[in-house]
């Protein structure tokens, strides 16, 4: 099912249903593309598949007649389709479940085969039917409507990963705006916090982590990006 919604009302309306029967009665993943003119979902009744809607179609059956569908597993794999997430670059990956590998969409606004899914595109551990569950808006900008709260700035630090020196671009803060730049480890714990405006924050900082994984947050004066 899809509804209108008004962001500055919360007010849901329009709703309209999208469905085959029995042939879609097993869904399991969706998501938006990032400009929210295509919708994906995931299927567990086989064959497994990703399916491809166009969500700016008028009405339910003719989003259903018109869908695509973009990947589906082939006869005597051991795998299917688990969970579907946007990622920060814009892409969709798919939870594969029993692979070693995430499926990914790298180009989801595209009308069917030209969303260009491939299958093997993140590779590493065996996977299951989660991914990692957050609100999208946090990982990609809203566009209309009411700012979302967790509009990310312009962070981009490089090179990621590093083994020596990590630079910080953040062409999305003025020099005199005033905000907290911490440095978080796998655990949680901030092992390094600077506070001040751009010129105070920014210059070069010697800190000396563990190797690992670490989170950069930025507490800006009215919300936390």
């Amino acid at each position: 099912m899809l509804v209108d919604f008004d962001g500055a009302t919360g007010v849901a309306s329009n709703r309209q249903v999208v469905s085959g029967g029995n042939a879609f009665s097993k869904t399991y993943g969706v998501e938006f593309s990032p400009d929210g003119s295509k919708l994906y979902v995931s299927t567990l009744e086989n064959p497994h598949k990703i399916i491809q809607f166009d969500a700016t179609l008028l009405d339910g059956p003719t989003m259903w007649a018109a869908r695509h569908t973009i990947a589906y597993v082939v006869s005597g794999a051991n795998y299917y389709f688990g969970a579907l997430q946007i990622g920060p670059d814009g892409h969709i990956y798919s939870a594969m479940t029993g692979n070693d590998s995430l499926g990914v969409i790298l180009d989801p606004d595209s009308t069917g085969a030209l969303c260009n899914y491939i299958a093997s595109g993140v590779g590493g551990r065996i996977c299951r039917l989660g991914l990692p569950n957050f609100v999208s808006d946090i990982v990609q900008p809203v566009t209309t409507g009411v700012p979302a709260m967790h509009a990310p700035l312009s962070l981009q630090p490089y090179p990621n990963p590093c083994d020596a020196v990590l630079n910080l671009a953040m062409p999305g803060i003025s020099a005199n705006d005033q905000f907290t730049l911490d440095i978080i480890d796998g655990l949680g714990r901030i092992v390094h916090q600077s506070a001040g405006n751009l010129n105070q924050v920014v210059p070069p900082v010697h800190i000396d982590p563990d190797t690992g994984m670490y989170r950069l947050r930025i507490s800006h004066r009215e919300d936390c990006r």
